[in-house]
């Protein structure tokens, strides 16, 4: 822990000297995780960037883990939603959405049964 702790102070003293370009810096001691972004990382980017990292969970334990049918589905749902915050959803899009809340229902029903 204490080496992540130093280098988390590391990185924040040479962020610090990037002065016209203004960064953020965030760790989770935690997780390990360091993150840095800069001034277009909105909140909706953030979103996305970690729906990405749930998306590849999800993949990565594909029928290897009894909730990667039920975190996919979600993803799925999730990723639709991101793509059009700012806009309307067609109906494309709202069928897959029920379709994959059907899928969510479905599994929900047989992880009930077991």
């Amino acid at each position: 822990m204490r080496d992540f702790d130093e280098m988390c102070k590391r990185v924040e003293e040479v962020v610090s000297e990037f002065t016209e370009t203004p960064l953020r810096v965030e760790s989770d001691p935690e997780s390990h995780v360091v993150r840095i972004s800069g001034r277009g990382f909105t909140p909706l980017a953030r979103a996305r960037n970690g729906l990405e990292d749930v998306d590849e969970l999800a993949v990565m334990t594909a029928e290897h883990h009894p909730y990667w049918n039920l975190l996919y589905n979600c993803c799925q749902i999730c990723r639709i939603l991101l793509d059009r915050w700012e806009s309307k959803l067609t109906k494309e899009e709202a069928d897959e959405i029920r379709w994959s809340a059907d899928m969510l229902s479905d599994m929900c029903k047989k992880m009930c049964k077991t």
